[in-house]
């Protein structure tokens, strides 16, 4: 997932702010049942599930930045 994020276009990674969690780690598990996550890898953005058990392409990702940025 990082590696998708970090694949973007320079403009884009400007104004999107990248957190990881480690689901092995109270504060990763507890962000994991928020969102209601049953697999990893999982991306959020605006606190909404948006991939869950895959890595998009970076189409699929501009598509849903795009989307919950309109």
């Amino acid at each position: 997932m990082v590696e998708a994020v970090k694949a973007l276009p320079l403009e884009v990674q400007r104004i999107v702010e990248l957190r990881l969690w480690n689901v092995l780690e109270t504060e990763g598990i507890q962000r994991k049942l928020a969102l209601n996550a049953v697999r990893m890898p999982t991306m959020a953005m605006n606190n909404r599930l948006v991939f869950e058990s895959c890595i998009p392409n970076g189409e699929e990702l501009l598509d849903a930045i795009q989307e919950c940025l309109g």
